[in-house]
C-alpha cells in the first residue's frame, strides 16, 4: 500500500559523507574509476514537474590534486539494460573546473515528471583524489541532492558501487563515455532493497553481474 507523504517545502536530503578510501580513483580527460550512489526521485503532488540538483563536494584537504570532476545521471534500468553503458542512456552528464585553491564543488541538474529510481555517478574527470592520512571521521567527499517543485529524495544506498567510465572506442573517433560496472559494495543488500514507493527490485545485467561475482570472489 502506498503511503502517504507531506510535502511542506522544497526538501533537501544531504548524503552522509562517505568515508570509502578509494586510492584507485584517477581520473584522465573523462576516464578512470567513479563512485555512484542509487536514488529514488519523486515528484510533487499531482505530479507537479521538478527538478533535483545533485552536488558534488571535495573538502580542501583533499582536493588539491583534481583538476575537474563529473557527474552523470541515468535511470537504474540502465544497470539492466545494459554491460557497455553508452551515453544515450545518461539523462545529465556534467563537468566541472575545479578552483585554483579551496575546495571542489560542482552541481548537475535533472528535471522529474514522475517517481523514478536512479544512478548517479560521480568522481575525477581530469586528476585524482587525495586520500594521505585519512581517518575514519574524515569526509572525503560526499554527493547531495536538494529537491525543488514540492519532490522528494529517497537515497537508496549512499554509495552503492564503483564503475570504471572510458572514452576510448573500436571507432577512435567516437569520444563518448562508455560505463561499466566495476564493483557494488553491499551487492546481496542493494538488489534486495525494495524501492520506497516503486516496489520494484533493482536488476544487474546479466554479464555485469558475473564480472561483479567474479571480482568479489577475488577482492
Amino acid at each position: 500500500m502506498m503511503r502517504a507523504i507531506s510535502f511542506m517545502t522544497a526538501v533537501t536530503l544531504a548524503l552522509t559523507p562517505s568515508l570509502a578510501k578509494k586510492p584507485d580513483w584517477p581520473g584522465i580527460n573523462g576516464s578512470g574509476v567513479i563512485g555512484f550512489g542509487i536514488v529514488e526521485l519523486i515528484p510533487g503532488l499531482r505530479g507537479n514537474p521538478g527538478s533535483v540538483q545533485f552536488a558534488y563536494d571535495i573538502p580542501a584537504a583533499y582536493s588539491d590534486q583534481i583538476a575537474s570532476g563529473q557527474i552523470l545521471v541515468m535511470p537504474v534500468s540502465a544497470l539492466r539494460d545494459y554491460d557497455d553503458i553508452p551515453q544515450s542512456a545518461l539523462v545529465a552528464q556534467q563537468v566541472g573546473q575545479a578552483p585554483k585553491t579551496g575546495a571542489f564543488h560542482m552541481v548537475a541538474t535533472i528535471h522529474v515528471s514522475k517517481p523514478g529510481v536512479y544512478v548517479v555517478a560521480y568522481g575525477p574527470y581530469d586528476g585524482l583524489l587525495k586520500f594521505d592520512d585519512i581517518d575514519d571521521s574524515q569526509a572525503t567527499y560526499k554527493i547531495s541532492a536538494t529537491a525543488t517543485g514540492g519532490g522528494t529524495v529517497h537515497w537508496i544506498d549512499q554509495d552503492a558501487g564503483d564503475f570504471t567510465i572510458s572514452r576510448f572506442h573500436k571507432n577512435s573517433a567516437d569520444t563518448s563515455p562508455v560505463l561499466r560496472l566495476r564493483m557494488l559494495r553491499d551487492r546481496e543488500n542493494v538488489l534486495r532493497n525494495r524501492v520506497q514507493l516503486l516496489g520494484a527490485p533493482i536488476q544487474l545485467n546479466a554479464r555485469a553481474l558475473k564480472r561483479v561475482q567474479m571480482i568479489d570472489a577475488n577482492w
